[in-house]
């Protein structure tokens, strides 16, 4: 079995970063991106799974999630909450081109929103790491949760295309 996920939080050092989640019709997948989306993205690795991966720059940021499972195939968990009063923080992922734990996948009931869970640790606190997306981390400062909110239908690409272009405006 892969070792847990180490994260470092920081003080965060700017204004919240934009982020946001399209689910991709044509493809059943999901994709998240992470900040503005400038010239050549600085993607440097990656952590992944057999069905979610996260794209790293240099620095230890996240750029980018992906979770290929179909949503018709996550779990509805009529107890989901979205996180809430989170300090915002700058996570920086210190393992890179590791394999990681397959996630427990669960969704609200309207499936707008998801839940990447590697622990059932409760010893966590949450940071919130862009618009739309939580990470909880235990007291050992290993990952333990990723949550990401208000997901959106995209049909080829083209949400998401909005997105970077408006970001890349103003990043």
């Amino acid at each position: 079995m892969s070792e847990p996920v180490r994260i470092r939080i920081l003080p965060p050092t700017g204004p919240l970063l934009p982020g946001r989640g399209f689910y991709q019709l044509e493809e059943d997948a999901l994709y998240f991106q992470v900040g503005g989306f400038t010239q050549p993205l600085p993607f440097f690795s990656y952590l992944e799974s057999e069905s979610v991966r996260y794209d790293i720059n240099r620095r230890g940021h996240l750029l980018f999630v992906e979770v290929s499972i179909p949503r018709r195939r996550w779990e509805v968990d009529p107890t989901f909450t979205e996180p809430v009063g989170s300090d915002q923080a700058r996570v920086v992922f210190l393992d890179f081109r590791q394999p990681i734990r397959q996630p427990k996948i669960k969704t609200n009931q309207t499936r707008e929103s998801i839940r990447l869970e590697y622990s059932s640790d409760t010893g966590t606190h949450t940071f919130q790491l862009a618009a739309n997306l939580f990470l909880a981390v235990n007291n050992s400062g290993h990952l333990v949760a990723v949550t990401m909110t208000s997901l959106v239908d995209d049909i080829a690409g083209q949400e998401l295309t909005s997105f970077r272009r408006q970001n890349r405006a103003t990043a």
